[in-house]
């Protein structure tokens, strides 16, 4: 078998999408390991792949295909980047009050 790898960080993030549990309609939670090639996690690369997350969910990108499954355009509003060892958050992005996508 392979071998397991743990990333150093990991991303989670709020989107636009609503998911139902135990019939309440709350905010759907996103997690993804944090993109090796961006190097050490700042505030400033957290915004740009919050952008370029965003941008493929655009109908006719790679992850346009979630889009058009859920009938809404998902775009994420919040992002975090935590280093998994300590648990402590080391970057963040959040959507400005007004965003043209």
């Amino acid at each position: 078998m392979g071998k397991s790898y743990t990333p150093k960080y990991r991303v989670e993030y709020r989107d636009n999408t609503m998911v139902v549990d135990m019939h309440v309609p709350t905010m759907h939670p996103g997690r993804i390991s944090w993109p090796s090639n961006l190097g050490k996690p700042t505030n400033a690369k957290a915004e740009d792949l919050r952008r370029k997350m965003n941008q493929s969910f655009q109908p006719g990108d790679v992850n346009g295909h979630v889009s058009k499954s859920l009938d809404v355009v998902v775009h994420i509003y919040r992002l975090w980047v935590i280093e998994q060892k300590t648990g402590q958050w080391v970057a963040e992005a959040n959507m400005p009050a007004f965003e043209v996508v």
